[in-house]
């Protein structure tokens, strides 16, 4: 997942803060077991956040750890956005 630059720094903690929650309190369920690391790489043409997994060959695994990876992110998106909107109210 990409995050652009100029996008503000806090829409990136939060995607981070929320997917090492994740991780951590075993959000993914039985699939858990095949994530391996979690990077955040912030760079000046846009920052990048990556999920490994221990086995490419478990695709019914990995295509569910992948819809809670994006349905964190989107959440967490729209709950920052959200707040920069309001920030004004």
């Amino acid at each position: 997942m990409q995050v652009k630059n100029g996008s503000p720094g806090d829409v990136l903690d939060s995607i981070w803060l929320e997917l090492l929650l994740a991780m951590t309190g075993e959000q993914f369920g039985d699939d858990s077991d095949l994530i391996c690391g979690l990077v955040c790489s912030v760079r000046e043409k846009g920052s990048k956040i990556e999920m490994w997994t221990k086995e490419w060959k478990a695709e019914e695994g990995n295509m569910r750890i992948g819809y809670k990876f994006f349905h964190s992110i989107f959440d967490t998106v729209l709950h920052c956005l959200n707040e920069q909107c309001c920030a004004g109210c």
